[in-house]
């Protein structure tokens, strides 16, 4: 299957971008990390089923604000 470098390309709506960015922001994180947070909350969602799925996105932002 080869190996993988960790890096693709994606291209999306500017609207979807902007507001991602400003989700970011808010988050005090760069777009990067927002994205691969976003990527990988299903899989913890998956792995980790919970009452409080829905709330995945929102805490993991506010556990990177806190620092928690």
């Amino acid at each position: 299957m080869g190996t993988h470098s960790g890096k693709f390309l994606v291209r999306l709506d500017p609207a979807l971008h902007k507001q991602l960015s400003h989700e970011a922001e808010d988050c005090h994180v760069s777009l990067n990390e927002i994205c691969i947070r976003k990527l990988a909350a299903p899989v913890f969602i998956s792995t980790f089923a919970s009452p409080f799925a829905s709330c995945t996105t929102a805490l993991l932002c506010c556990q990177l604000k806190t620092g928690d």
